[in-house]
């Protein structure tokens, strides 16, 4: 992270207190305070800390006689108290004639960073949201493995044998995509099967793809919500076994519950769901291949709402990239083994093609951009489907679309309407109510032999 702009801090400090900035009025006297953010910036993707910025955003800035003297004292205290060594780069900015000190901190690689006097334990400090917080023991754990260079899915598990029956599933859950033969010398070349003084062994990789895999929070869970609060449940399902199957269990169970509506194209009726399809298989994977597996009080969570899909995965953007990075195609793999052998069986092409590619399924589908969220805690994206609300432009546009419909053919039936509009026939009947309350449309005869009358002059 470098030195930024003027104009665009001055856009971020509009934009508030987040991940990767904390704002301070004026240096509290215990210097541990907030040394404590700088470790949580350290440990995560960097951050930067304003000094002469109010909680609210506000512009107060450092006194002029103290500036430099606090640039010295917050660099000095950072190499006094926090460890190992964190880099900091700060600079001077006047904003509305202000001066505002900024230290920007690099994400470090000799993770993970602590307050030195609190040890290497109770002083280790991540960012979750707006909020610097103790890293628990499933942050720790996977801070300490980056540390040291290796990852979760890469680790021995001792518990599970390689034995010929477990090897045979796996390589067959991962040959049925593409058709192509998986072999154990395949799993052994990508990591998933080591071998030591000539004994095969498991590693968490191997553990996770067998049918029966040991991690009792290596699991999906699903559910379909009658309300935005996800309290009114009208379907679940909770997949275990291997992450192979998780994924098929899971794609099936939204695909289930998605409305699936009808479009001609040419001399072809076109059946499709009420998101893409695509989209929604890259958002599973994506969260099978890169949750983080050291949080093993937490699962992947799959819920459909009446106006959206909410994949949510434990553990946010992985590493020292931010998710902006990670928007722009840049990736540093959390399961680099899973990912390998997902991305060779033809499940996935990973994070650098896969979020990009869920934008852009959902822009063709002509839905409201995707949302993908980090909070450090979790990443959860989420698909929309489409929105009509009674009081915006879309819900012009769906009356529009049904007086069309009902002037292309004036003896439609509800759930015909319902497939040319892509809504559900609960949504027709309401507005269809409306039209008629406003005087737009009638209806002469009875139910099965009438006919739709358009009134465009009322």
């Amino acid at each position: 992270m470098m030195n930024v702009h003027i104009r665009d801090l001055e856009a971020r400090i509009a934009e508030g207190e987040n991940m990767n900035l904390e704002f301070k009025e004026t240096l509290p006297p215990d210097s541990k305070k907030w040394a404590k953010t700088v470790v949580a910036f350290a440990n995560g993707s960097g951050g930067t800390l304003l000094i002469g910025v109010s909680n609210d955003g506000r512009i107060v800035g450092v006194p002029e006689e103290e500036v430099y003297g606090m640039c010295d004292g917050v660099i000095d205290a950072i190499s006094n108290i926090c460890h190992p060594q964190i880099s900091v780069f700060h600079s001077i900015e006047a904003i509305d004639g202000k001066a505002v000190i900024a230290f920007d901190v690099y994400p470090g690689a000799y993770r993970p960073y602590h307050v030195r006097s609190e040890g290497e334990v109770d002083g280790v400090y991540v960012r979750i949201d707006a909020t610097t917080r103790h890293a628990d023991p499933h942050m720790l754990h996977e801070l300490k493995l980056q540390g040291a260079g290796r990852t979760f899915d890469s680790l021995i598990c001792p518990d599970m044998a390689v034995t010929s029956k477990n090897t045979s599933h796996i390589c067959g859950s991962l040959s049925k995509v593409k058709d192509r033969q998986i072999t154990e010398t395949d799993l052994m070349n990508w990591g998933v099967i080591r071998s030591r003084e000539g004994r095969l062994e498991s590693t968490n990789a191997y553990a996770l793809l067998l049918n029966e895999n040991p991690f009792a929070s290596a699991e999906v869970r699903c559910a379909v919500f009658d309300d935005d609060a996800g309290l009114l449940f009208v379907d679940q399902g909770d997949y275990t076994g291997s992450i192979c199957d998780q994924v098929e269990n899971a794609c099936s169970f939204v695909f289930k519950n998605l409305r699936l509506s009808g479009k001609v194209e040419g001399i072809h009726r076109v059946d499709r769901y009420e998101i893409p399809e695509s989209a929604i298989r890259e958002a599973i994977i994506n969260a099978v291949v890169h949750r983080s597996y050291a949080y093993d009080v937490m699962s992947i969570s799959v819920a459909l709402y009446n106006d959206r899909l909410e994949v949510t995965s434990p553990g946010g953007v992985y590493g020292s990239l931010g998710l902006e990075s990670v928007m722009a195609g840049r990736s540093i793999r959390r399961n680099p083994i899973i990912a390998r052998a997902f991305r060779m069986a033809g499940y996935s092409e990973g994070w650098s093609t896969g979020i990009r590619s869920i934008a852009s399924s959902c822009k063709e589908y002509g839905l409201p951009d995707p949302k993908f969220i980090d909070n450090g805690l979790d990443f959860k994206v989420v698909l929309y489907k489409k929105v009509h609300d009674g009081n915006s432009s879309q819900s012009f546009d769906l009356k529009e679309g049904i007086m069309k419909c009902m002037e292309g053919n004036d003896q439609l039936r509800i759930k015909d309407l319902a497939e040319s509009c892509d809504v559900s026939e609960k949504t027709i009947k309401r507005y269809i109510r409306d039209l008629k309350d406003e005087g737009m449309i009638h209806r002469e005869g009875n139910a099965k032999s009438g006919r739709w009358i358009v009134n465009r002059k009322h």
